[in-house]
């Protein structure tokens, strides 16, 4: 029952020469509707709390929680070190480019976003995202971040079968007990996969879109994906990793189509229809930051290294190769920093060596070539000073060793 109403009708059942004495009927009446209508407006206040609420929505509400994470975090653990991918040298790397960088990427500084070219086909960025993504989505006893892990795979080459045989060898020694260790030995050491790697699978979601477009709507998609708790077993966990392999799927496409659009004078921008919008690299950006603002995960993608650059000659360590970027401007100004990867060059025979000398350090090198022996380093191309004087501030290796073996990847943390 309305409060007014109830106040009203106690009143006419009332004691009416109480209220009426010395004054009009029809005052004494206004003043208790007065009355009803103010108790009504306090009891509403608490009868009635979401008028309150503050309205707001959920990029807003996520980035809040975030932050208070975060603050936590840093709080109680008191670490310095953030890992980004899990991957310990790589992270070091990151860490500095963050802190050093020359622009940042937003007001808020969101997590890196890292580009990685290999010199030639095969050199080894794909496996580099298959040991990435185990170490986000398997359990932290064995090593990882117990998160979720989105992959686009653009270039339709993501194995899966292989990425298992990652994951079964992931951990690093220090979490690997004396029994996998000996099973994971050998050149053929393969063990099928445990129960965390298959509960850990369910954790990877991968994509095929068949264009630049397709990417750009994939991302776009993710949200209504993602938040639809019942359509996937993620629901409990933080996506931490996004990996793009590769972002240089669909160059050649877009570019082409740009130079036609240029040429004949397609459509401009303005006029365009919304399921008919111009699909580029600009865009592609803007959809990768708002997954980044959504779900706050680092991004991997991997791309070609198409154009050499000369660079200063390294002092220290062997001469790595370096790239002029191929994206335009605004992916540079997105990627956080760039890395490229490798084989280590395995030293052909001399030409006074005789055929028994050759066969007698055959298996020497075949060893080596077995051992899958890789690098990863920065791209020193337009690398600002302050990075430098960071990197040497931190004395943060420039690079890392890593291996490609039949039983999976092995990255030196030393």
């Amino acid at each position: 029952m309305h409060p007014g109403q109830e106040k009203r009708k106690d009143w006419k059942g009332g004691d009416s020469n109480s209220l009426t004495s010395g004054r009009k009927w029809h005052d004494v009446a206004r003043e208790v509707q007065l009355m009803a209508l103010d108790q009504w407006s306090h009891l509403n206040s608490f009868m009635n709390p979401l008028e309150q609420i503050e309205e707001t929505n959920l990029a807003d509400v996520l980035s809040s929680l975030r932050q208070l994470s975060s603050a936590q975090q840093h709080h109680q653990e008191g670490r310095k070190h953030v890992p980004y991918f899990n991957i310990k040298p790589l992270d070091a790397i990151v860490s500095v480019f963050k802190n050093h960088a020359k622009h940042r990427v937003s007001d808020r500084e969101r997590p890196p976003v890292i580009e990685v070219a290999s010199v030639s086909s095969g050199g080894g960025k794909t496996h580099l995202s298959y040991y990435a993504v185990a170490a986000a989505v398997l359990p932290i006893g064995h090593g990882g971040k117990q998160a979720a892990a989105l992959v686009v795979d653009a270039d339709g080459k993501f194995d899966v079968d292989r990425l298992v045989q990652v994951m079964i060898n992931f951990p690093a020694p220090e979490h690997r007990t004396s029994e996998q260790e000996n099973r994971s030995c050998g050149v053929h050491g393969l063990e099928p996969p445990t129960m965390e790697v298959l509960h850990a699978l369910r954790h990877i979601h991968v994509f095929r879109p068949q264009s630049l477009a397709s990417v750009i709507a994939t991302l776009e998609s993710l949200p209504d994906y993602l938040l639809n708790l019942d359509g996937h077993y993620s629901a409990e966990r933080a996506v931490s990793l996004l990996v793009l392999d590769s972002a240089a799927a669909f160059f050649w496409q877009e570019k082409d189509t740009a130079e036609h659009d240029a040429a004949y004078g397609d459509t401009p921008p303005s006029e365009e229809q919304p399921g008919n919008r111009r699909a580029g690299y600009a865009e592609l950006v803007d959809a990768l930051k708002k997954a980044q603002d959504q779900f706050d995960c680092s991004i991997l993608a991997t791309s070609w290294g198409l154009l050499p650059a000369k660079v200063p000659t390294q002092t220290i360590g062997t001469p790595r190769p370096s790239f002029r970027p191929m994206f335009p401007p605004v992916w540079q100004n997105f990627c956080t920093c760039r890395m490229v990867v490798g084989r280590e060059l395995v030293k052909r025979f001399p030409s006074g060596m005789s055929v028994t000398e050759a066969v007698r350090d055959q298996d020497a090198r075949m060893s080596v070539v077995r051992n899958g022996r890789l690098w990863c380093a920065v791209d020193r191309w337009d690398l600002g000073e302050s990075v430098r004087k960071g990197i040497r501030e931190k004395a943060v290796a420039r690079e890392f060793g890593w291996s490609i073996r039949d039983e999976g990847v092995r990255i030196d943390e030393d």
